[in-house]
This record gives C-alpha cells, structure tokens and sequence, in this order.
C-alpha cells in the first residue's frame, strides 16, 4: 500500500474567517508596526475607550445585557469604542449595539491574524484593523485611547486569559505612568470580587503599594464606568511614551 500523502501545515485555517474572505492574501499586508500605523483624524474630539472582555457570552443574560448597557452608555457620551474586533460574545454584543445606536464610524476593532489582509477593512460594522500579533493589536489599542479626548480609558468586562493579559498589562502600565488614564473593571454579577480580594492581599501582604489603586476600579453600572472615566484624574501629566508617533 503507497503511504498516504502528507498534509501540508497551514497556520491558516481551512475555512476563511469573516474577516478574510474576497482579500488578496498574496498582496494585502498587515499591520506590523503599531507606532508607524497612521490614526484615525479628529479622535481627540471624542472620548476613545477600549474595552477588554470575552469572546464567549458568558452564563446567562446578564453579560450581555451589560455590554448592550455599556455600549448604550458609550452612546451618550459620544464615545469611540476600541475592542478586539471579533463579532461574537460579550465583544459582538457591545460593538453592534452601538454601532445600531452611534454609527459604524463609532467603532475601531483591532484584530490579530495568522492570514493577509488590508491593514483597514471599513465596513458598515465598523473599521477592522488587521494586526500581525497579540502585541501589536494591544499597543495599537493603546495608541488610538491615548489619542483620545477627555473621558478616554480601558474598560474590562468579564473574559477569560486573553482579557485578564490584556486588563493587568493595562493596569500595570497605568501605574508606572506609561500611559495617563484610568482603568474600569465592569463588575457584572460581581465576577472581578476574587481579583479585587486579591488586590487588598497584594496590598495586606507589601507587594502593592495602596496609591498604585489610584488608576483603577470597580463599577457596577454602565453609566458608573463612564462617569468614572470622565472624572478621572491621571497620576503624571505626561507619559513615559509618546504614543502619537507615526501621525
């Protein structure tokens, strides 16, 4: 019997995902450089807030319902939302509600992938930015709230690894100064209590200090996220990066 033929690896999966189909994998090109990749004009007009969660919608209506809110919030301030850029779960919930109630121009998904792509897909969904790797998309992330107007910030709803990476990274980079606004955590159901009890052990046991607490809370209400935002008030005046680079 004549050995079977061995499947060639791909890191590309066989179905093409929403956001690849009719591209030129051949010509397109990502996103490889965060601090060359020209932003948006006129963001510092509105507040920019990037929300980290998952990817699942969780156990329940109450998720969802919550990220529908938060999006309604994000509404009446005007805001832009930046977010992970894939459309199911808690992320599809937030983004299509508001882009229902604000625009597609109101909504900026970052979105890693093995594949090609353009470096910018507009659709009526949004803007979908294609990004070469994990760091990447989170530092783009960053550059476009940093080029946000007063309000601006980082939001966590409820999520698994990718969204725990994404919200300590943020929050420790708050608290070094690298960047100069604040951190939400949305406390649906109260699924970030066992983090915050942690936090008060860091902070019982010397390994944080208290004034590091200063660039992050809790918030049970979509409105109380926002609000949180805008009264913010940064530790340093300036950071240690200048995230404008590239405009």
């Amino acid at each position: 019997m004549a050995p079977s033929a061995k499947k060639k690896f791909s890191l590309r999966p066989a179905k093409a995902r929403p956001w690849e189909v009719e591209w030129n994998h051949k010509t397109a090109s990502v996103v490889t450089n965060p601090f060359t990749y020209k932003l948006r004009k006129g963001l510092d007009k509105n507040p920019v807030i990037c929300v980290f969660c998952g990817v699942s919608p969780g156990k329940g209506a109450a998720y969802k319902n919550a990220a529908r809110e938060l999006a309604e919030a994000l509404h009446e301030s005007d805001a832009i939302l930046v977010f992970g850029g894939r459309p199911g779960g808690l992320m599809g919930e937030v983004s299509k509600r508001l882009v229902e109630l604000s625009g597609p121009d109101s909504v900026i998904g970052v979105v890693p992938t093995f594949g090609g792509g353009p470096a910018t897909e507009i659709t009526d969904q949004g803007t979908s930015i294609l990004v070469n790797n994990i760091h990447t998309r989170k530092l783009l992330m960053h550059r476009h709230v940093m080029a946000g107007g007063p309000g601006s910030g980082f939001v966590a709803m409820p999520g698994a690894f990718g969204t725990m990476d994404e919200l300590i990274e943020t929050t420790s980079w708050a608290q070094k100064g690298f960047i100069n606004v604040g951190v939400v955590l949305f406390n649906v159901k109260g699924y970030y209590d066992p983090l915050w009890s942690w936090i008060d052990h860091a902070v019982s046991e010397n390994f944080m200090n208290p004034v590091s607490l200063s660039v992050l809370t809790r918030a049970a209400t979509a409105s109380e996220v926002v609000e949180w935002l805008a009264k913010y008030k940064p530790r340093f005046e300036n950071t240690a990066i200048n995230w404008r680079v590239g405009n």
